[in-house]
């Protein structure tokens, strides 16, 4: 049991430990092979900052709700399922980890992206985005 609970969970360890060190050591410039790489997080150097501290952030959340989601499958295999081989049981589960990972990233990419789009001009310069809420409120005053 023991072995399936590190074989499923370790895409999410590997998640956390990624943004982890993205978060205690960012990269300076886009021209280092590591970081958040979008056109938009590469305009400016204040958007590059940017971009990696969020999706160092959004990885660390993220990694946490994939391994919490991934103990429950396992326990819910383990304890309501009739499959009592571990190796049987790994291959009924292996699919839940690339499942997850996929929507996580697409998560953290439209997430993020967004923020840029919101918070950034087309060349990279900050600027100060008013969210929808904001926006109906003002065309109703």
């Amino acid at each position: 049991m023991l072995v399936l609970i590190l074989l499923v969970c370790s895409l999410p360890i590997t998640i956390a430990l990624f943004g982890f060190l993205l978060w205690k050591f960012p990269p300076k410039t886009p021209k280092v092979f590591y970081g958040y790489r979008s056109k938009r997080s590469v305009l400016s150097i204040q958007a590059w900052n940017y971009a990696n501290a969020r999706a160092a952030h959004m990885m660390l959340r993220g990694s946490w709700i994939h391994f919490a989601i991934m103990l429950l499958i396992v326990l819910i295999y383990r304890f309501g399922s009739e499959i009592s081989d571990p190796i049987q049981m790994a291959n009924s589960v292996a699919f839940y980890p690339l499942i997850i990972l996929t929507v996580q990233i697409l998560f953290l990419y439209r997430k993020l992206e967004g923020e840029l789009t919101c918070g950034f001009d087309a060349k990279g310069r900050p600027i100060k985005c008013r969210s929808p809420k904001a926006l109906e409120q003002s065309k109703q005053n």
